[in-house]
C-alpha cells in the first residue's frame, strides 16, 4: 500500500509463483496493478497503471466501499473460519458494492463468499 499513497486495495490474488498480484486504486480512479512477494513486504513488479481501467468506475466503487479489505477479509474468515483466502476482489453485483471471494477452508473445499461492502452483511457463501 505504501507504494501507492492514498490508495485503495481492490483486489489481491495467489498466482502459482508464490507471490501475489495486487491492484490498488488511486483517488483519481487509476488501477495500479502490482506483484508482491509471497510474504507480502516486497514489490517485485509495479506499480504499473493499468491503461484499459474504467476511473469513474473505480472511483465509484472505492467510495461506495465502507469496509476496507481488511474488515472485509475480517468478515470472510467469521464466514468460513480457519479459511485461506486465495483472491479478494472489490467489485459489484447487481448494483451492490461488493467484496467477493475465495476462501478454501480447513478439508480443502472451496467457498465462493460475498460480503455487501457497505454494510458488511454476509450476502452468499457457496460450497464449490
Amino acid at each position: 500500500m505504501a507504494q501507492v499513497p492514498n490508495g485503495t486495495l481492490t483486489l489481491i490474488r495467489s498466482q502459482e509463483s508464490g507471490s501475489w498480484k495486487v491492484h490498488v486504486v488511486t483517488p483519481d480512479g487509476t488501477e495500479d496493478s502490482m506483484d508482491v512477494s509471497s510474504d507480502g513486504v516486497t514489490v517485485m513488479v509495479g506499480p504499473t497503471p493499468k491503461n484499459e481501467s474504467d476511473k469513474a468506475k473505480n472511483r465509484a466503487l472505492v467510495q461506495a466501499a465502507r469496509l476496507d479489505y481488511r474488515a472485509a477479509v475480517n468478515k470472510m474468515l467469521d464466514a468460513v473460519p480457519q479459511g485461506s483466502i486465495t483472491e479478494l476482489k472489490l467489485g459489484d453485483s447487481n448494483a451492490t458494492t461488493v467484496w467477493k471471494a475465495d476462501v478454501w477452508d480447513s478439508y480443502i473445499v472451496e467457498h465462493k463468499v460475498t460480503i455487501n461492502a457497505t454494510s458488511g452483511q454476509l450476502i452468499s457463501n457457496t460450497q464449490v
